[in-house]
């Protein structure tokens, strides 16, 4: 059988080719699907909102826009503001909720409450109210009785106002986070305004600390 090694020879070089074809096939479609994703989560963000996402971009990079009201960060903060003309963000996430981030981001939750916001007049009103703020986050507002701009926070844990566009601009807060307790500063290492216990709100803080919070920090508990 003089000719058999060649032929076997020739059958492996093939078999080789076809699965380096195969592996080449497959590692495009799967650097297609990543650059596809890349593309969509670093788009920039649209909308009638987008001026104030990039502006808080500017502060804050790595933001993804997650619907017309909304952006989030991997580290579980999202900033959720009021549409044209209202006085109060929405809940949830507001309207067209870009799933395929959020899911990505693991925002779950809160889509379901922008979905049943925009299905029920009962669920809309959650709106400026202490239930805007989701379960697992603790929230900070722009303005009094739970209206303005929502910044909502759930693994971080001290932060610099100024680094997220709302330097002195706290007036109200809840936390639904239960298992941190928040303090919150005039500045890092100024003067104590108030301090966040697990299920505590306040509509209205003092006049005395109302858009004075600069820096805040918090502790497990």
């Amino acid at each position: 059988m003089p000719h058999e090694p060649k032929t076997r020879h020739r059958l492996r070089a093939a078999t080789t080719a076809v699965v380096m074809l195969a592996a080449a096939v497959t590692g495009g479609a799967q650097a297609q699907a990543a650059d596809a994703d890349l593309v969509s989560v670093s788009a920039e963000p649209s909308g009638p909102l987008a001026a104030e996402m990039n502006r808080l971009l500017a502060l804050q990079p790595g933001g993804v826009q997650v619907s017309d009201n909304a952006m989030a960060w991997a580290d579980g903060a999202v900033v959720v503001w009021p549409s044209p003309g209202e006085e109060h963000a929405p809940a949830g996430l507001g309207s067209n909720v870009r799933t395929d981030v959020v899911d990505a981001l693991g925002l779950g939750l809160l889509a379901m409450e922008s979905a049943s916001a925009s299905e029920s007049a009962a669920a809309a009103e959650l709106a400026g109210t202490w239930r805007s703020c989701t379960a697992g986050y603790y929230c900070f507002y722009t303005g009094q009785n739970y209206d303005g701009t929502r910044f909502q926070f759930s693994s971080t844990c001290s932060g610099n106002a100024s680094s997220w566009g709302f330097n002195n601009q706290t007036s109200s807060w809840v936390s639904r986070n239960y298992n941190k307790r928040v303090t919150a500063y005039d500045y890092a290492g100024g003067a104590h305004l108030w301090t966040m216990s697990p299920g505590a709100m306040k509509p209205s803080v003092s006049s005395a600390a109302d858009n004075r919070m600069s820096y805040w920090t918090c502790a497990n508990v």
